[in-house]
């Protein structure tokens, strides 16, 4: 637990405020740092342009998520994720990234990594079944298929010089738009 606080009060340190300009509402983003909206105002993410209470924090893995998830998604209708790189996991509440702690993946191949996050998902999942929650979700690495010329996707300038560029309004407004046409086709669903 001090592990985690530390890593809290470093990212606050980073100026990594939670998102509060929609504070109530009946549906809830989670994610990473492409749902925060580094580089981005508030209100040029794509979980403001849904009209969704901002879960997303930089840096985090579905462990996080899914602790978040735990935490808050029963007061929400709607749960939209943006799942965060397969290369990303917890150890006791710290994340673990591959440029930040290499000794950690020595034992853990790809297949490990990738089967722990879809192990986090299926049980987000099915937690917002049981709870009654319409999920919708988009992974960061099918977007390439969906969007086309990843290399040429708008970049926000204030990342523009990071090893990790993070995108801009523009593209906020294009996972906005995916997400609505996704959350259509789940509703639908639904009613079958």
């Amino acid at each position: 637990m001090h592990k985690v606080i530390l890593k809290w009060q470093r990212l606050l340190a980073m100026n990594y405020k939670p998102r509060t300009l929609i504070s109530t509402s009946n549906w809830a983003a989670y994610g990473d740092s492409h749902t925060w909206g580094i580089g981005n105002n508030e209100q040029d993410t794509w979980a403001y342009k849904l009209g969704a209470v901002n879960y997303g924090y930089p840096g985090v893995s579905t462990d996080y998520v899914l602790r978040r998830v735990k935490e808050t998604v029963k007061d929400y209708e709607v749960a939209f994720f943006l799942w965060p790189d397969w290369t990303r996991f917890e150890i006791d509440g710290e994340q673990i990234l591959p440029n930040t702690h290499p000794e950690h993946y020595r034992d853990r191949d790809e297949a490990w990594l990738r089967q722990n996050r879809e192990n986090k998902i299926v049980e987000i999942e099915q937690l917002c079944e049981q709870l009654g929650v319409l999920d919708v979700s988009l992974y960061q690495d099918d977007l390439i298929h969906i969007i086309d010329h990843s290399d040429k996707w708008p970049i926000a300038e204030s990342t523009r010089n990071n090893p990790k560029p993070h995108f801009n309004s523009q593209w906020h407004t294009w996972i906005a738009d995916l997400f609505r046409v996704k959350l259509s086709f789940r509703q639908y669903e639904q009613t079958r």
